[in-house]
């Protein structure tokens, strides 16, 4: 959860097309072997708390989104459909426009900054029904980047899934396996077992949302996602 967000599960050493338009990519080769995984990607991530802070300039800072989150709990059913650069996955619609809907008089700011953390949350299921309908089972996600110092929107993404979500204590997990991956050719690993149990996490998030509360909220998603594609 950086400037965009990508989100990768293991499929093995087969790849496997995507039936719900996600992309097969490399996870890693090593030692001739190559493993394989689905890669679903958001466009727009942390940058939609950069539009925010700079763009129309609502929040000081993209950490002060947090304690509004909390104060306010709720987007009071604003949606925010942060399309700045279309859709990605697993959509793929570049002619998709950003929206903010279901605006009322009584729309404040704080509902807006709310919304737009429950959009990075909300495009993380697009994703995970995704996999899910390529017949893979998740019942946690493992997470990393800027936006995960943000315990509400952490929290959020474990009720909006319906699973566990296990933060890094290393936010830029990205770098650290490219340093992993070289100690094991350097032979300071012995293994990718030995790396496995160096993971450390510094919070887990179970849902606290019932079923229904999940359901009603994606289905708002899904119809308000439908009414920005094609806008160009």
């Amino acid at each position: 959860y950086g400037t965009g967000c990508f989100a990768m599960v293991s499929i093995g050493d087969t790849p496997k097309l995507s039936t719900s338009r996600l992309l097969t990519t490399v996870a890693y080769s090593l030692n001739g072997q190559t493993q394989y995984a689905l890669e679903g990607s958001i466009f727009i991530a942390g940058s939609v708390m950069q539009w925010l802070r700079d763009g129309i300039q609502i929040i000081p800072n993209s950490a002060s989104s947090e304690a509004i989150a909390k104060a306010q709990g709720s987007s009071r059913g604003i949606t925010v459909v942060p399309a700045f650069t279309g859709l990605g996955a697993p959509h793929w619609d570049p002619d998709a426009r950003g929206a903010i809907l279901g605006i009322t008089r009584d729309t404040s700011r704080e509902d807006i900054v709310v919304a737009c953390l429950e959009s990075v949350a909300l495009q993380t299921c697009d994703l995970v029904q995704a996999m899910q309908a390529d017949g893979i089972s998740l019942d946690a996600l493992k997470v990393d980047g800027g936006m995960t110092e943000n315990q509400w929107f952490v929290q959020s993404l474990a009720d909006h899934l319906g699973i566990k979500v296990s933060c890094a204590a290393n936010p830029d997990t990205t770098a650290l396996g490219t340093a992993y991956m070289a100690g094991l050719t350097a032979g300071i690993y012995a293994s990718t077992s030995d790396i496995e149990a160096l993971w450390q996490d510094r919070g887990e998030y179970l849902p606290l949302s019932t079923t229904q509360q999940r359901d009603e909220q994606y289905a708002l998603w899904c119809d308000r996602v439908e009414r920005v594609k094609h806008l160009v």
